[in-house]
């Protein structure tokens, strides 16, 4: 897992070649005018999904993790805290859905908060649990999901 803002996100370019994508198109890419929903980057090595919602109070068993593609979370208005734990310390209570690259768990984690232009990483260890009240406030997020193939 990696947190950071988009100003330090030249870092971690040479992580990978899909990461080194997705850091290029969040750079020059107008988000606020990007329409929501599904967008391809680089075929289905690199896709974004924008979305638009408020936050919500912890969701006792929708923690996720994927295998396939590395998640972006990438926050364009509001804020939000996202928990993550490491996957060994999780229960799992779905099968892992191949065609989906998703899996649910359940378990306990740390809570990390996300504002306006910070990113965070999340490799197939880490499993997330997204759209977390930030100081039990509601918030109106706007965010894009960057999925980068492992």
């Amino acid at each position: 897992m990696i947190i950071d803002t988009l100003d330090n996100a030249n870092f971690y370019k040479t992580l990978s070649a899909n990461i080194e994508t997705a850091i290029n198109y969040l750079k020059s890419t107008d988000l606020q005018s990007l329409e929501l929903g599904k967008h391809e980057i680089d075929g289905n090595k690199v896709f974004a999904l924008l979305l638009n919602y408020e936050t919500q109070n912890e969701f006792k068993d929708k923690w996720e993790a994927h295998r396939k593609y590395l998640d972006i979370h990438y926050i364009i208005e509001g804020n939000e805290r996202i928990a993550v734990a490491n996957i060994l310390d999780m229960n799992p209570i779905t099968e892992y859905e191949k065609n989906e690259d998703f899996q649910l768990f359940k378990g306990k984690g740390a809570k990390l908060y996300l504002r306006k232009n910070d990113f965070i990483i999340l490799g197939p260890n880490d499993v997330h649990q997204p759209g977390i009240c930030f100081d039990d406030a509601v918030s109106e997020v706007r965010k894009i999901v960057i999925k980068a193939m492992i």
